[in-house]
């Protein structure tokens, strides 16, 4: 779960007490019946609660309960304590019920209860994916709290609605509340409680990925605590430096992440500067980055958990997990080595010290969940470095034996705990282990107990893993019966799509936010499981039915939709994730009605295989034997040559690569698609190839847009449109830049293009020019007024990372999360969506092998029918003259669709080498034009 604060004792998901090094000690249910008085019954409780300990603090606050039963208020505090527990325990009916009880005399209770009972409510409105909700409920806490004069309570409901915005997807008004926050932060005295109140922010930052911000937060609280010498403060400072040092080593990772998607070359020219610390307002910023980000990224992460680690003040709770998490930042040794210029034996050193060190504390950990999330994380970091030989000989690290006997403590602590939710880790953990033993039984019986733990719990985002687990044990015994491992791995496919319903994908829950180093990655957990499937229901080279092929292209096409759900950090429409696999025939037929064929390759690690959809033919199958990364050279190589204007013989160095692609996604398909009588060619793409203008592919004698199709990319079948563009009367709203922006380069032809546009769909208002064009200029003109077409010829960048997807505008960016919330206004509802989104100036990141996953993003969050973009910055002249003669065409022919349109200004740039004393027939100038969305 996202961390939540706010709640009864002030506690908080990812803040809990302190441990001293002491034995393990239990509260038993003989304790709570020995204790006379219910107060001291519910002080038990809220001491098993903050050591981790759920059952018994569960088991205390109902026996306390039944002391108060004339007492509202007392019933009423009890019964959110055990909603809180409840829920913790994964046990969502029992929490529900608890709350539930109290709900109906939340009117005749104090201020301060009710706002109590709300935040418990809330936390659990938002852990069923019920964000709106959450947000009101904890908009009402604020005001009760406020009412109550608890400063404290007003803060962290504040940030409860800061993570329910974000998860809802609503990033400017998430932005505004964060900085109001942030503000009556500053006006608080430096003391204790603004300490924690800027930890519990900096947490929440980073378990939804606002990693600078929640460094910055994180700075301003370790300032505080550094400026007295009490054990409270120095208590607390060890919680903020484990925090700073997981935001830093978080950093590294999205940072190193993104330098996988780049080519290397590429990589090694960006100079990356992060403002960080820019308002943080500390004394001595610990970390500000520039140049090598990764780098000192890395070490400052190093440098914050040997500190950590180093102070005597430090719980041996807290010190554990900064030497387990210092140990995972060693863990992948060659990326580490990568990043620091450290030397081989230098880490392996530190590994040799730190393994003995962590060993030989855990005796000293209490019996809780954050000591059996600790033992897992040690357990999985220590298989990962038996991968990293040679810097490590077996001799040197844990034994497979030890690993084992790790995990079975875990296991049985869980037990003891009754904690069905890290049993179900600790089982699930354990199976993994044994399939990496080779000792399959093992594996398959330890897995099927963790599913059962998981699944009476409902804890989908432990379930998926389980069932595709069980689906790899299969795999791996029948080889040749692929039929048991599809089960089971269609079954994780469903419950991954069941939690992107519930907007919960992308999300950390509990184990996460007990080491923030365990982090939902979408590409590390979550996309092999669909591409898994994928691999097993199309075997090489064996013909399989039309519904397998059914199977495979909705298999593939909820991985298309969650990658674009979690690029943009947010659902994209409820509808979208509903499709099932017979709903199909439904999306067929409007290719059918269009004259359509669907395209859709899917490339796996050493092959890639096309599906295709021909109307009145059924689905089609080609495979073709390629290794993922040669493909992704090839690809790579082309978008290189197109961009490369400065040749002067296309055929040369453009034409080997445009055929050797066209081969793998059409030339085996080209008879059918011509009996089809097909006029559009719409094309779902993944990865690397919508880095490239698949107009410019090429049949050894002519280009593709010569054929004469129509051509469009579409993110998902899900988000299929064909409603025919109005022709009456089309407008435009326009705006632009001319003058250099930001460190862009003026785009002078720009004013030609919109008064070009503006002459040609005539009752278009005047644009909105340079200093004009700014974001409350564009949001007033886009809410009172309703036309088709927006037309942006700006500055904009496509990328990987959703922060580095922006539109320039004359006084502001404008980033791909903030776009949705922008250009929807008070009059513009879904039933009347933005018909056409012109981007005339923009361009993917370079180098990056997933940039063009930003341009699906836009065209997602923008709401729009159809978007057109360009994949690279085009010569400012060229562009303004093609989108004058697009535009034209839309107005003057209306029988021809948007791809048609598109597609034969493209030709006559193609065919015209001397188009008014310009040649522009190279492919640079007319290839990156692409269409997104309705093609109608």
């Amino acid at each position: 779960m996202v961390a939540i604060l706010g709640f009864s004792f002030s506690l908080s998901l990812h803040n809990l007490q302190p441990l001293q090094a002491t034995p393990p000690t239990s509260v038993s249910s003989s304790l709570c019946h020995s204790q006379a008085q219910a107060t001291n019954l519910i002080q038990l409780g809220k001491q098993s609660y903050q050591m981790g300990r759920f059952a018994d603090a569960v088991n205390c606050w109902q026996q306390a309960l039944t002391a108060y039963s004339d007492d509202f208020v007392k019933q009423a505090q009890i019964s959110s304590q055990l909603s809180l527990a409840y829920q913790q325990m994964g046990q969502w009916k029992e929490a529900e019920e608890a709350i539930g009880s109290i709900l109906p005399l939340l009117d005749s209770l104090p201020e301060r209860t009710r706002a109590q009972v709300l935040n418990t409510q809330g936390r659990l409105l938002l852990a069923t994916g019920k964000a709106g909700e959450a947000f009101e409920t904890w908009q009402e806490a604020e005001k009760l709290y406020e009412e109550s004069d608890n400063q404290k309570g007003v803060i962290g409901s504040q940030i409860n609605q800061v993570t329910a915005l974000q998860t809802l997807g609503r990033y400017r008004q998430a932005l505004k509340q964060l900085k109001n926050l942030q503000e009556t932060l500053e006006t608080q005295p430096d003391n204790l409680l603004k300490a924690r109140a800027y930890l519990s922010l900096g947490n929440a930052l980073q378990a939804i990925g606002d990693l600078e911000n929640s460094y910055c937060s994180l700075e301003k609280s370790l300032a505080i605590t550094q400026t007295k010498i009490l054990p409270s403060y120095q208590t607390l400072q060890g919680k903020v430096l484990l925090s700073l040092g997981n935001t830093a080593q978080a950093l590294g990772k999205k940072l190193q992440q993104d330098r996988g998607n780049l080519s290397e070359g590429n990589f090694q020219n960006i100079t990356k500067k992060l403002e960080l610390v820019e308002n943080c307002q500390t004394n001595e910023p610990s970390l500000s980055l520039s140049g090598n980000s990764i780098l000192k990224s890395y070490q400052e992460a190093e440098r914050l958990y040997r500190q950590l680690i180093k102070q005597t003040s430090t719980d041996i709770t807290t010190k554990i997990q900064a030497q387990i998490n210092l140990l995972i930042l060693y863990s992948v040794i060659d990326k580490y080595l990568q990043a620091t210029n450290r030397t081989s034996d230098d880490i392996r050193q530190s590994i040799i010290e730190l393994l003995p060190q962590i060993k030989d504390n855990f005796q000293y950990l209490p019996i809780n969940r954050n000591s059996i999330f600790s033992q897992i994380n040690f357990s999985q970091t220590t298989i990962q470095l038996k991968k990293n030989k040679p810097y490590l000989a077996d001799s040197e690290l844990i034994s497979w034996d030890e690993i084992e006997n790790i995990l079975t403590k875990a296991n049985e602590d869980a037990v003891i705990l009754q904690d069905q939710y890290a049993e179900a880790y600790t089982l699930g953990y354990l199976g993994m282990l044994y399939v990496k033993l080779d000792k399959l039984e093992q594996a398959r019986e330890f897995t099927e107990k963790a599913l059962i733990k998981a699944e009476a719990i409902q804890a989908l985002e432990i379930i998926y893993q389980w069932q595709a687990q069980l689906g790899n044990i299969a795999k791996i015994k029948s080889p040749r019966d692929n039929n048991k491992a599809i089960k089971y791995y269609s079954a994780a496919v469903e419950t991954l799509n069941k939690l992107r319903e519930q907007n919960l994908v992308g999300i950390d829950f509990d184990l996460e936010n007990f080491n923030a180093n365990l982090q939902f990655y979408f590409r590390e957990n979550v996309e092999p499981i669909y591409r898994e499937l994928i691999n097993l229901l199309l075997p090489f080279q064996e013909n399989v039915s039309q519904e397998r092929l059914k199977e495979a292209l909705w298999v593939m096409d909820s991985l298309q939709l969650a990658e674009i759900e979690n690029f943009i950090e947010c659902q994209v429409q409820p509808v979208a994730n509903k499709l099932e696999i017979e709903e199909l025939e439904e999306v067929f037929s409007k290719f059918d009605a269009t004259n359509a064929a669907l395209i859709y390759p899917i490339i796996l690690g050493e092959r890639i295989e096309v599906i295709i959809y021909l109307p009145q033919q059924g689905i089609l199958r080609y495979s073709h034997l390629i290794n993922k990364e040669k493909a992704e050279e090839t690809i790579e190589q082309l978008r290189k040559n197109l961009f490369d204007k400065t040749q002067p013989n296309p055929e040369t160095y453009i034409l080997p690569n445009a055929q050797k692609i066209y081969q793998w996604l059409l030339a085996d398909a080209e008879e059918e698609i011509a009996k089809s009588q097909i006029k559009t060619l719409v094309f779902v793409l993944e990865d690397s190839l919508r880095n490239i203008p698949i107009a410019a592919l090429h049949d050894s004698g002519q280009y593709l847009i010569q054929k004469g199709y129509g051509i469009v990319l579409l993110p998902s079948l899900r988000l299929l449109e064909t409603d025919p563009l109005e022709r009456n009367e089309l407008t435009a709203l326009a705006a632009g830049l001319t003058e250099p922006r930001n460190g862009f380069s003026p785009l002078p032809y720009v004013e030609n293009e919109l008064s070009g546009i503006k002459e040609v769909l005539k009752d278009t208002e005047q644009p909105l020019l340079n200093q004009e064009f700014t974001e409350k200029n564009l949001h007033n003109q886009l809410k009172n007024s309703s036309q088709a077409i927006v037309h942006l010829a700006t500055h904009g960048k496509f990328h990987s990372n959703p922060e580095e997807t922006f539109i320039l505008t004359g006084n502001n960016k404008i980033k791909v999360k903030e776009l949705d919330e922008f250009l929807r206004s008070q009059t513009r509802t879904r039933k009347e969506k933005i018909e056409l989104f012109v981007l005339s100036a923009c361009e993917t990141a370079q180098g990056n092998k997933r940039a063009a996953l930003g341009l699906a993003g836009v065209a997602v969050k923008t709401g729009a029918k159809t978007t057109l973009a360009t994949l690279w910055q085009v010569a400012d002249e060229s562009t303004a003259m093609l989108m004058i003669e697009f535009y034209k065409k839309l107005v003057s022919e209306e029988e021809v669709s948007i791809a048609e349109a598109l597609r034969s200004v493209q030709q006559i740039w193609l065919e015209n080498e001397n188009k008014d004393g310009n040649d522009w027939s190279h492919p640079y100038y007319w290839s990156p034009f692409v269409l997104v969305g309705n093609w109608q």
